[in-house]
């Protein structure tokens, strides 16, 4: 079905991918611990790709701010390279 539609040549990028950064660079800034409710909140948005979860986790990266998590997350893949 993929290979015949208009757009088969087109190269996608899965929309949840993103939290797999996030995730990872929270586990960063707290040197690979977790408390219960950012573990759930990590299932949630990894397993079930839930938003809401991405969101607090997001929150977490950046200690509150949008600006700051996004920074952290950037400089986090960077540094994986």
């Amino acid at each position: 079905v993929v290979a015949q539609s208009k757009d088969a040549n087109r190269k996608q990028f899965g929309a949840s991918v993103n939290k797999i950064f996030i995730g990872a660079a929270l586990l960063d800034k707290q040197r690979g611990s977790l408390s219960s409710s950012q573990l759930t909140l990590m299932g949630q948005m990894i397993a079930d790709s839930n938003n809401p979860a991405r969101d607090k986790i997001h929150a977490a990266v950046g200690g509150g701010s949008n600006t700051r998590a996004r920074k952290a997350i950037h400089e986090f893949t960077q540094r994986m390279g």
